[in-house]
């Protein structure tokens, strides 16, 4: 029995000292994350403790908004940042302004930029990258296995979809997808904002259409990049199935980003507006492409295709 002790000792002190070694290297490093799905990666690898500010794109968790605030990620003070001594900052290819990026590579505090790109990889990257600097990179490939398996669950069900062949009503295919998919694909209108009664709509190269095409849905505008407004004759004649806004807050102020999409004359004739087929989604959830991105995909395509089902 003594042997089989000595060996449970020494397993068990050989543990202490490796998760020591661990918590030793993520307390060492200082991170300032300029970005809010960098933020909740980070906080998903458990390994809050090492960041010393976050940008204020940083949302979630709860317990981000309690930490020293750097600024807007596009508009950000070197001074700020500096002063919380950070070893690391963590942000993507759009932060900014430029000069003050460039004073940030000058300063010899190590600025790791992502590029910005809406797909699994780039998660994956994200996740890998910050696993390693913090050392958890056992938890970052659960993680990312995690990921794999909801957004393979996600193509699966279109796949499936695309063999019943399911098309959209106008004869248009579903982007990144076989093309025989028919009838039943959903047209989505995604709104950012209501300015002036003109709802600033979704183009390409954003995050919603890549969201909106990964999920079997069809963006209704692809012929402009970026937000736009869209007067209320396009949007009529465009016919969504399903509407999108970004949640703004507090419950309260959501009901009435919905009230004020379906007060939009234009909006009444759609089959969105008629079905009241409106919805409120949480812009980091949704937009971020971050570790929650699997979750909100699922729950999207759902949402548009009643029958898909997966395992939780």
């Amino acid at each position: 029995m003594m042997p089989r002790l000595k060996c449970s000792i020494v397993l068990s002190f050989s543990w202490i000292l490796l998760s020591s070694a661990v918590t030793a290297q993520a307390q060492a490093v200082r991170i300032v994350s300029v970005n809010g799905s960098v933020t909740e990666i980070i906080y998903a690898l458990g390994a809050e403790q090492a960041l010393v500010g976050v940008d204020t794109t940083s949302q979630y968790p709860a317990s981000a908004l309690k930490l020293r605030q750097v600024g807007y990620q596009r508009n950000l003070s070197i001074e700020g940042i500096l002063s919380l001594k950070p070893t690391h900052i963590l942000a993507t290819t759009s932060a900014g302004p430029p000069a003050v990026v460039r004073q940030l590579r000058n300063s010899g505090v190590e600025l790791v930029q992502f590029e910005e790109r809406y797909d699994l990889g780039s998660i994956i990257e994200r996740i890998q990258m910050v696993a390693q600097l913090v050392g958890q990179e056992e938890k970052g490939q659960v993680l990312v296995e995690k990921l794999k398996k909801q957004f393979s669950e996600v193509e699966n069900s279109i796949q499936k979809m695309s063999h019943q062949g399911l098309e959209n009503t106008n004869g248009a295919t579903v982007s990144g997808y076989s093309q025989e998919l028919k009838k039943g694909v959903k047209k989505v209108l995604f709104v950012l904002a209501i300015g002036s009664g003109s709802p600033l709509a979704a183009g390409k190269k954003t995050a919603a259409n890549a969201m909106i095409e990964l999920a079997g849905g069809l963006n209704i505008f692809t012929d402009f990049e970026g937000y736009k407004p869209v007067n209320p004759e396009v949007l009529a004649a465009a016919a969504p199935d399903a509407i999108l806004i970004v949640s703004h807050g507090a419950e309260k102020n959501n009901v009435r980003m919905v009230d004020k999409v379906r007060d939009i004359p234009a909006v009444g004739v759609t089959p969105a507006g008629q079905q009241k087929q409106i919805r409120v989604v949480d812009g980091l959830r949704f937009l971020g492409f971050g570790p929650r991105a699997g979750e909100a995909l699922q729950d999207f395509h759902a949402y548009l295709y009643p029958a898909a089902q997966f395992t939780r």
